[in-house]
């Protein structure tokens, strides 16, 4: 029986986990080869695998936070290829503008609904109004 510690049990286990996930990821991602003899990207592997649009510094990472949110919240199709097509002529980083877009997927649109309608509530200072009487009526009252 293993007298080691629960925690450290746990933590083993969630190390290799994660490793596994990692090599998983690794063998099925594309290398940079593949992705420059690739049909569709050819026209453009020049400018869209440049390696300082792929590397994590301070300036390229929230540009692509930037360019990301823009496009999740501006385009209502193609927001990933919208970012990344953003991203490339101001050198922000692909891969977090890309991952960036998923800020506004099915499952996160309930609350940014939420929000803009309380968000709403409070600029104009409006509260939910009688459906019989009109807006101008409401605010020469006040």
């Amino acid at each position: 029986m293993d007298n080691r510690n629960p925690n450290i049990r746990d933590k083993d286990f969630a190390a290799r986990s994660i490793m596994i996930m990692v090599r998983w990821i690794q063998g099925k991602m594309p290398t940079r080869a593949a992705m420059e003899r690739n049909k569709y990207l050819k026209p453009i592997a020049h400018r869209i695998l440049l390696s300082e649009l792929w590397r994590f510094t301070r300036r390229s990472v929230p540009r692509g936070v930037a360019l990301g949110m823009l496009a999740a919240f501006l385009v209502p199709v193609g927001q990933i290829f919208a970012a990344v097509f953003l991203a490339l002529p101001v050198r922000a980083n692909v891969p977090i503008a890309a991952l960036t877009t998923f800020i506004t997927n099915p499952f996160t649109y309930p609350f940014w609904i939420a929000a803009a309608n309380k968000i709403g509530k409070f600029v104009l200072q409006i509260d939910a109004m009688p459906a019989a009487q009109p807006i101008n009526t409401q605010m020469q009252s006040e």
